[in-house]
């Protein structure tokens, strides 16, 4: 089922701030190896669309990085 809203007056929030934050997360969840996420949610100085490429840019180069590691391992 594919289901299309229209949200005029949504209140956008992206990057909610923490304070104790050293770092910007993600894109690999570490607490579930393989996994990583990528959206207009995840963005760390972007927002929406612009967050969304970037994130996916930081989440393939985390994938091609762990693959190559795994392919200098095996030989």
């Amino acid at each position: 089922m594919v289901v299309q809203q229209f949200l005029p007056k949504l209140t956008v929030s992206y990057n909610f701030p923490h304070l104790k934050r050293k770092e910007n997360p993600g894109p690999s969840i570490p607490e579930m190896k393989g996994l990583y996420i990528a959206g207009d949610w995840t963005g760390h100085e972007e927002v929406l669309a612009d967050a969304a490429a970037a994130s996916g840019k930081r989440a393939a180069r985390e994938i091609l990085k762990a693959k190559e590691m795994i392919l200098v391992k095996e030989g």
